[in-house]
């Protein structure tokens, strides 16, 4: 397991659940999320020897909230774990952020994403309303923003009181500029995108 990921799996496992977006699997559960990502290649038409080839280049670690999607690192040529590309695997797979780092100051805006963008979803009440429902939901959300900063020196993300974070944008962008090309030919090995 990632050092960072490790880290983070200790910070959770204290109870300390900070999103409804990101949950860290803890290892006996992981045949479960295992499941869900062979159900999502079997939707794809893979064969056999395509789900093999195409779990060579991943490395699940943690479930994407209740839509029953999970985070994962993507392998790209000989890039060492803490620099790899994290993705999104639900009805599609999205890139997220170029690093784990990025990815994990992502949820210093407390937000869900769709299709790989991370904005704040909030229904029939404010902004102001949302924030406040959200740090009672999950209290452990800015003690989570301290530990990133104390543990892993990420700086989070000041801005997460707005409905769409610049911050966040940026780091979206750079993983698709970065990225985008060369993850869309590596999926178009196994299947149609």
């Amino acid at each position: 397991m990632n050092k960072i990921v490790s880290k983070l799996f200790d910070f959770n496992e204290d109870g300390n659940i900070f999103n409804e977006s990101f949950w860290i699997y803890k290892e006996e559960d992981k045949e479960d999320y295992l499941d869900m990502f062979e159900a999502w290649m079997d939707a794809q038409d893979m064969n056999e020897e395509q789900m093999e080839e195409f779990s060579k280049h991943i490395d699940i670690f943690a479930l994407g909230g209740i839509d029953g999607g999970v985070y994962a690192f993507w392998y790209k040529d000989a890039v060492p774990i803490e620099n790899a590309p994290i993705i999104y695997i639900n009805e599609g797979i999205f890139l997220i952020a170029s690093d784990i780092k990025k990815f994990l100051q992502l949820f210093t805006f407390s937000v869900q994403h769709s299709e790989g963008k991370f904005v704040q979803y909030y229904y029939n009440c404010t902004l102001e309303e949302h924030f406040e429902e959200f740090i009672q939901e999950y209290p452990q959300f800015i003690e989570f923003r301290k530990w990133l900063k104390k543990e892993l020196s990420i700086e989070p993300i000041e801005d997460w009181k707005v409905k769409e974070s610049s911050i966040a944008n940026n780091i979206h962008n750079e993983v698709i500029e970065l990225y985008q090309d060369d993850f869309n030919s590596w999926q178009s090995i196994y299947y149609s995108i």
